[in-house]
């Protein structure tokens, strides 16, 4: 890997951290997802560190370069992260409409008397 790709990816690496620790203290982000985001930014930092087994994996796989390695993971993760959201979201829309429904229920309630 090539000092300047490197270098990319350990400014990255910290930019992400940065961007991390602002959207937490703006109350942007949750504790929960920020430790997600600072695996991310660790990844890259780690990747400018030790290049190298990103290259045993790529060749495990059949890949000539780490890069292939590296966006192989970047899907995976990208598609577990997305299973996890719509996880979330569906259990953030089931409260919602137990919400809306105990809200009709009430203001259904008051027409009548």
């Amino acid at each position: 890997m090539s000092l300047r790709l490197r270098i990319v990816a350990t400014v990255i690496g910290l930019l992400v951290f940065i961007l991390i620790g602002r959207l937490i203290k703006g109350g942007k982000l949750r504790e929960a997802y920020a430790i997600v985001w600072g695996m991310v930014g660790l990844g890259f930092l780690l990747l400018a560190a030790w290049p190298e087994p990103f290259f045993l994996v790529a060749t495990f796989l059949g890949g000539s370069e780490g890069t292939n390695a590296l966006f192989l993971g970047g899907i995976v993760f990208c598609v577990l992260y997305n299973l996890h959201l719509s996880i979330k979201l569906t259990e953030a829309n089931k409260k919602i409409d137990g919400i809306v429904r105990g809200v009709a229920l009430s203001r259904h309630g008051e027409s009548e008397q």
